[in-house]
């Protein structure tokens, strides 16, 4: 498995519309119309060819007959770049054809997301995503991705549960502690978050908890921990990546995970729900997304082969201690995941006045 960051040599981006000379042509396309216009009729075509082809099943079965790009929308060196890696190690080895990591970060996850939207529909372009991709509508003004029409959905590949952290020098020791706190103070405590995605997050447990608790924003998840270390805020939610360390070091305590079941790395930590307060099924995922167009005998492959990754033991050694759950699931379960995250994300948006940018 090798790691690379060069161009893909995909086709040119639609972000940039190319419109002179149209102006005194009323009826002319922009050229971001022509650009999507192209984008339709070349997955038209490539279906059309793919389904004239005598056995195209057994296409479908060659694949992959070259190597596999997996874009990620992060830098190298975290919790997604490590899933991804490990991810393309079994592929490759599953399969005996490489499968290349490509970092491609920038624009919060959207500018590899736009990149395997504009790809060719074959299968040998792939993002490795987050859960933000339930946000663009919501979150991003301008996204120049439509997540429900520009993708083809491929496989869930972990669920990453957020865990409830105060800090340890704090008197509360339960979630039932931090909710007594919380209704005898209302709307004087605080809670620390860093951008939308996981102020959202949060805002759906204190739904969960019915407690009005203060939004203070942080640029990143390092200065929310350094603040609740300080005291400044009461808690906050984030992963064991994040977590981990400052709570091995006697810094931070963890009072229960979001997710529904405990989890196998941590399983001295409560869920919510055994706390007494139920927690909608909504989790915090990395998932596999092809673009739109691929055919579904080669999502299908791929989310079959994502399914024997999530319980190989070597994945499992390698990722769970991060307090990730390694799962998968049918093309058509995960974009069902996908879409409800949506609806969440628009409904708490809503009612925060939280407005795209």
């Amino acid at each position: 498995m090798r790691s690379d960051t060069r161009n893909m040599g995909a086709r040119p981006s639609c972000t940039s519309p190319t419109s002179e000379g149209n102006a005194s042509r009323p009826h002319a396309l922009s050229g971001l119309d022509q650009c999507f216009l192209h984008r339709f009729l070349r997955r038209a075509l490539f279906a059309t060819a793919l389904a004239a082809v005598p056995g195209a099943t057994a296409l479908a079965q060659s694949f992959p007959a070259s190597a596999i790009r997996i874009l990620v929308p992060v830098a190298p060196g975290g919790p997604l770049d490590l899933t991804a890696r490990v991810l393309a190690e079994h592929f490759t080895s599953a399969w005996d054809r490489p499968m290349i990591v490509d970092n491609r970060p920038g624009a919060a996850t959207l500018l590899a997301a736009r990149a395997v939207a504009q790809a060719e529909p074959n299968g040998y372009t792939l993002l490795l995503t987050t859960s933000s991709l339930s946000s663009y509508s919501t979150l991003v003004k301008d996204p120049k991705i439509d997540v429900q029409k520009d993708l083809a959905y491929v496989s869930l590949v972990a669920r990453v549960p957020m865990f409830m952290a105060v800090s340890a020098a704090e008197k509360i020791g339960s979630v039932s502690d931090l909710v007594a706190a919380a209704r005898a103070n209302p709307a004087r405590l605080n809670y620390g978050a860093y951008g939308n995605a996981n102020r959202i997050m949060t805002e759906l447990v204190n739904r969960t908890l019915k407690i009005q608790v203060t939004h203070i924003g942080y640029s990143g998840a390092a200065p929310a921990a350094q603040a609740l270390m300080r005291g400044e805020v009461a808690f906050m939610l984030d992963s064991m990546s994040t977590l981990s360390p400052l709570v091995a070091g006697g810094k931070l305590k963890v009072l229960a995970v979001t997710e529904p079941v405990r989890v196998p790395a941590y399983p001295a930590i409560q869920t919510l729900n055994e706390a007494g307060f139920v927690m909608p099924d909504f989790s915090v995922w990395y998932g596999l997304v092809a673009p739109a167009g691929t055919p579904a005998e080669i999502t299908d492959k791929l989310s079959r082969e994502v399914a024997v990754f999530a319980k190989s033991a070597t994945a499992r050694n390698r990722l769970e201690g991060f307090g990730f759950i390694l799962a998968s699931s049918t093309p058509q379960e995960f974009r069902q995941t996908v879409l409800k995250g949506e609806t969440v994300f628009q409904d708490i948006a809503m009612s925060l006045g939280i407005q795209p940018e």
